[in-house]
């Protein structure tokens, strides 16, 4: 399942590790740090709760994490992360039934880890972004919004017909409205 989840408005948070300061410049570039990691096919997994080293709190390579996903505590990854008025947006993929029926009844918060530094196995270096996100009961960030389910749509666009076609999925094209209305 997918779902978008309104997180980390600006403000100050207090973690364990010290004060986070959010601000639009700092949302911002975490979102652009994000779409570096992704340009580099790197995966930040989600898991439950934070894990207990550093390692435990790293992306991983899109290899990697096909061959993680099967681990016990990862439960899907995170695949967009953009800023949205005075706050973030995630949009998180969670394929662990578990997981998702958790999200889908609000009964977990997101949880993002956030590293000074951290480089990939290529050598890409990333600053004060986002490696790992997990599935917690206390959030730092009191603000975040609900989990929103948040369905794929797909298009088909044909070329070279007669007509010009184009289907969203699951929504009937006016030639189809007409044929169903006549039986």
């Amino acid at each position: 399942m997918r779902f978008r989840k309104a997180v980390l408005k600006v403000g100050k948070y207090r973690s364990p590790d010290g004060e986070v300061d959010v601000t639009v410049d700092r949302l911002n570039h975490w979102a652009a740090e994000f779409s570096r990691l992704k340009q580099a096919k790197q995966v930040v997994p989600i898991d439950w709760d934070h894990g207990t080293s550093e390692a435990d709190m790293q992306p991983l390579s899109a290899a990697g994490y096909a061959k993680r996903r099967s681990a016990k505590n990862t439960v899907g990854k995170l695949l967009d992360f953009t800023v949205s008025g005075d706050g973030a947006e995630m949009t998180l993929e969670v394929p662990d039934d578990q997981a998702a029926a958790k999200a889908k009844a609000n009964m977990v918060y997101v949880s993002p880890v956030i590293f000074p530094k951290w480089r990939d196995g290529a050598g890409n270096e990333y600053s004060d972004c986002i490696t790992h996100v997990d599935f917690v009961n206390h959030p730092v960030d009191h603000s975040q919004g609900p989990f929103e389910e948040s369905g794929a749509i797909a298009c088909a666009i044909r070329m070279g017909l007669s007509e010009p076609f184009t289907r969203v999925i699951g929504v009937e094209t006016p030639a189809e409205r007409l044929s169903n209305s006549n039986t």
